[in-house]
């Protein structure tokens, strides 16, 4: 029989995002403030503490950024000593560096697309004049827990840099990219959408907890949103609305997270615990994620503990925990709360086979919190590991590119779903010619089925919003992240289903 071990401490307002995102080693909020921002996500750490949303122009042919609050560092474009111009509240570019063209932000500036002799049509929709197209990045910077979805806007950011650097032109049209900031709250999501849809042609790679607020918004005008993610279930009904990571979109629930565990250890799922802090959205994930791998893993969860956000006493829970036998235990919550309760499990001698948090646990930051209590810890990454940026040439632009528009930034899964939003974007736009709209952009991709934004993360369903099921499964040994499976640099594993919450059935993955 499952049971719920609840703390009695009152709940404060919680973030609701999935957790099918990918990993996460990104620059730091305090410790209370990612707790209790990322304490619902199961998904991907956020992003850097620091408020940098626009009011820059990027490089001497850096993306223009026309909003936001502060300003991020320039990146020179196009040869030596390449300085950024200033924007209003933005400081000076840096330099560009020599290198191969459009990759270290010197070289040759080659227009794959230029603008047509007949011309380019002028001002085809929303949006589109002859000269630039205006996007739109809604995500949260500022607000209760400043830059948690910052990594998101730097990406899209990053990438426009590096576009203009390599390419210049869209048929003759410059990118403008407007950095609107939701600030963590549904009313200014809302205010955001309706800013993004009288003034965009599209939105890309926008992420923020509370996007109900703007979900009807941008359903009404008619945005093509190419979003990093959708948090919430109004946003993912938004026929316009393609999230890069399809987690939680079309009443499906992928089991790459826990398609390796059934097979390795097939006796500890079946007294299984799922812990998880409390929150409407993390309430429906763990009831969804429960019956998918009972339905089709065979797992039997026998034990859900929900925890108050504001709880530090991780103690009762544990000593729970191990009074029923449970062998294999996941978490869904803050890398801060994961890693006290590994310190928990040591300090009660309590040893499940399998301690698994989520993704959220993927950082370095874990490891020096729980110190050597992290040991033997499973984590699931859907994206690229950072550890092997050597070898993912994609990984290593987003990267390079971040780094001029936020020096020692590093990439995060936020970042990776946003990059490959920005690169679908400009794909598309390429392909639909020189005279877009919305409803052309929209028609294409809803065609992409097999997406990987250039090898940053396994195969998407994009336009059939569904997230795939391509895993990595690492281990913390010897205070560091390892591959475990599959066992070869650079692979993953892709075999895991989905499952159908309407149909209580199986569907192959995508991979």
């Amino acid at each position: 029989m499952r049971q719920n071990h609840r703390p009695s401490r009152a709940l404060v307002v919680v973030l609701a995002v999935s957790s099918l995102l990918t990993s996460a080693c990104g620059a730091r909020l305090t410790d209370d403030q990612r707790a209790q921002a990322l304490a619902q996500t199961g998904g991907t750490s956020g992003g850097a503490g620091a408020v940098t949303s626009g009011g820059d122009t990027t490089g001497t042919t850096g993306v223009t950024d026309t909003t936001g609050t502060t300003g991020t560092t320039g990146a020179g474009t196009s040869g030596s000593s390449a300085t950024g111009s200033t924007g209003s509240s933005g400081t000076s570019g840096t330099s560009g560096t020599s290198g191969t063209s459009g990759t270290t932000g010197s070289g040759a500036i080659t227009d794959t697309r230029p603008l047509p002799p007949g011309g380019n049509g002028g001002a085809t929709d929303k949006g589109i004049t002859g000269d630039t197209i205006t996007i739109a990045n809604i995500s949260d910077v500022s607000g209760a827990v400043p830059g948690i979805f910052e990594d998101a806007q730097l990406a899209v950011k990053a990438y426009f840099a590096y576009f203009n650097a390599r390419e210049k032109t869209i048929y003759g049209r410059k990118i403008k990219l407007l950095s609107l900031d939701s600030r963590l709250d549904a009313g200014g999501n809302r205010e955001q959408s309706i800013k993004a849809c009288n003034e965009a042609f599209a939105g890309v790679g926008s992420i923020s907890a509370f996007d109900q607020g703007g979900a009807p918004v941008i359903r009404d005008c008619g945005l093509a949103d190419i979003r990093g993610i959708a948090t919430t279930e109004q946003m993912k009904a938004v026929p316009n609305a393609f999230p890069i990571n399809a987690a939680g979109t079309g009443g499906k629930r992928s089991l790459g997270t826990f398609g390796w565990a059934a097979e390795r250890f097939p006796d500890a799922i079946k007294k299984a615990a799922y812990i998880y802090i409390d929150g409407e959205v993390t309430r429906q994930q763990v009831q969804q994620d429960v019956e998918a791998a009972e339905a089709l893993l065979g797992f039997d969860f026998i034990s859900t503990p929900a925890v108050g956000i504001t709880e530090t006493n991780y103690g009762p829970v544990v000593q729970q925990l191990k009074s029923d036998g449970a062998e294999y235990v996941t978490f869904t919550g803050a890398y801060q709360q994961a890693a006290s309760f590994a310190t928990e499990f040591q300090r009660q001698n309590y040893k499940p086979a399998v301690y698994q948090p989520t993704v959220t646990a993927y950082t370095p930051d874990f490891i020096k919190q729980a110190g050597d209590a992290a040991e033997g810890t499973f984590v699931a990454v859907t994206g690229s590991l950072n550890e092997e940026t050597d070898i993912n040439p994609e990984l290593k632009l987003y990267a390079q590119w971040l780094n001029q528009v936020k020096p020692g930034a590093v990439p995060t899964g936020l970042g990776q779903f946003s990059w490959g939003a920005a690169r679908l974007f400009v794909e598309k736009m390429k392909d639909i010619g020189p005279k877009p709209t919305r409803k052309l952009l929209l028609a294409e991709i809803a065609k992409v089925k097999r997406y990987d934004g250039g090898g940053l993360f396994g195969p998407q369903d994009v336009g059939g919003r569904q997230l795939g099921s391509c895993t990595k499964i690492t281990r913390v040994q010897g205070g560091k992240f390892v591959r475990v499976e599959p066992t070869a640099k650079g692979s993953q594993r892709c075999k895991d289903q989905v499952y159908n919450l309407k149909t209580k059935q199986g569907e192959p993955a995508v991979n």
